[in-house]
């Protein structure tokens, strides 16, 4: 039997959840407070904390430096109300096991709790791991692996790979270790269900957010000083720069989507996870045409 801790100010949730752990056999405590939250898990013996980003006494992201610091520290789960990738990449280097939106299902926090404690107990037989950045040349082999693995003890049948999908993947940093990508996958799979074939918008925002900053820092010449002075460069404001290469990436991408979904609006937003409304005002916005091809 595990302990877990719940760090949120949302009192109906941290019964919900409460109620979730109990029936799995666990032990549970909550704190509706960030500060109590962090004295709690330091004497407590925790072996996984779910934290709620935004709290009344300040961000659940600056209690993570103090939790990795204690003398045993317990895997972290984050949960928040509202998407944030910044804020799921700072948490995954930070070292938490996985970031879960509070919308999700109680049900679908399940499978992280149950991974994270199964980790706890055999970590401590377990070499160091090693950084997935180290070994990029090894992420599309170890994704077949994974994922075939993981649609096996789904019971479900295995998925097809879009290229673009491990080119997300690819573009990646990859903070963490072999687990985080394990979780990437197991992710991916829930939210593609039934769909044959996995595609970047069934990877976490967070990933899919640095591949475009990646792509677009990648995709910007580099001039030197004494280039950029003869040429009489002035470089625009950092809003303004960063708004016109986000507007250039998401032009590309909506021209490449449309193609692809051979300009069915149905089929596009299924494929890019957009809404019909917000779909049809970035197509507007970009001038990009609707009519379907014959």
């Amino acid at each position: 039997m595990g302990n877990v801790l719940i760090i949120d100010d949302d009192e109906l949730f941290c019964e919900m959840l409460s109620e979730m752990v109990t029936d799995m056999g666990h032990g549970v405590k909550f704190t509706h407070s960030l500060d109590e939250g962090v004295v709690e898990a330091a004497n407590g013996d925790y072996d996984v904390v779910f934290l709620d980003v935004r709290m009344p006494d300040g961000s659940g992201l600056r209690a993570l430096p103090k939790i990795r610091e204690m003398s045993d520290p317990p895997e972290v789960i984050i949960i928040t109300g509202a998407g944030d990738p910044d804020g799921a990449e700072l948490a995954i280097i930070n070292g938490t096991w996985d970031y879960i939106e509070k919308q999700s299902s109680i049900k679908r926090m399940t499978l992280p709790l149950v991974r994270a404690l199964q980790y706890r107990e055999e970590k401590k037989s377990r070499k160091p791991a090693v950084a997935l950045r180290d070994h990029l040349e090894d992420i599309k082999e170890l994704v077949v692996y994974h994922t075939g693995k993981l649609c096996e003890s789904h019971g479900i049948p295995q998925k097809g790979f879009a290229p673009e999908f491990f080119e997300c993947l690819l573009t990646y940093d990859w903070p963490g270790n072999i687990r985080e990508l394990i979780n990437t996958l197991d992710r991916a799979i829930a939210e593609a269900r039934h769909e044959p074939t996995l595609y970047p918008n069934h990877l976490p925002g967070y990933i899919r957010a640095q591949a475009v900053r990646n792509t677009v820092t990648r995709e910007t010449p580099e001039l030197s000083r004494a280039t950029a002075a003869a040429a009489g460069v002035n470089l625009p404001k950092l809003r303004e720069y960063r708004e016109a290469a986000v507007a250039r990436a998401e032009r590309k991408y909506l021209q490449e989507l449309m193609v692809l979904a051979n300009n069915d609006l149905q089929e596009a937003c299924r494929i890019s996870g957009l809404s019909k409304p917000r779909l049809y005002a970035l197509l507007k916005k970009h001038g990009i045409s609707r009519e379907k091809s014959s």
